[in-house]
């Protein structure tokens, strides 16, 4: 007779996870841009902060439970919020260097570079997120 833990193999429960994961990831950042001195930067520190705080509360609240409302909400965050923050602006920016260059120089050193590739990845997680529960929001039995 074994004993063994049981894991879920829920996709609505991993969602909230990576959900969880990446608006928390990227928080620090804005607490310190709400903290900074010009007023645009902290209006979108605080903006950010709120659209972290609404996520988190519709994740585990609305999302866990299956509610097409939370879904949605989350999907306006990601496509409203995520997106054009922390992705347009690297789109808007002419790129003089390959992928391959742009990549090493974000692996090495701390910067621009790298901030851009982490908040590719943290999107990209975002929209793995949205997308791995979609069955069990819109095609129940």
């Amino acid at each position: 007779m074994t004993s063994g833990m049981k894991i879920r193999h829920d996709p609505v429960f991993a969602s909230s996870v990576l959900f969880t994961i990446a608006l928390l990831f990227p928080a620090l950042d804005f607490l310190r841009d709400a903290a900074y001195k010009d007023a645009l930067l902290q209006a979108v520190g605080f903006a950010s902060l709120a659209n972290i705080l609404v996520g988190l509360v519709v994740v585990w609240t609305g999302f866990t439970r299956r509610y097409r409302w939370a879904w949605l909400v989350m999907f306006i965050i990601v496509s409203v919020w995520a997106f054009p923050v922390l992705v347009l602006p690297i789109l808007h920016g002419k790129i003089d260097v390959t992928f391959v260059e742009w990549l090493a120089e974000a692996w090495r050193w701390p910067g621009s570079a790298r901030i851009y590739g982490e908040n590719i990845v943290l999107v990209s997680i975002m929209v793995v997120a949205l997308l791995l529960p979609l069955k069990s929001f819109f095609w129940k039995p």
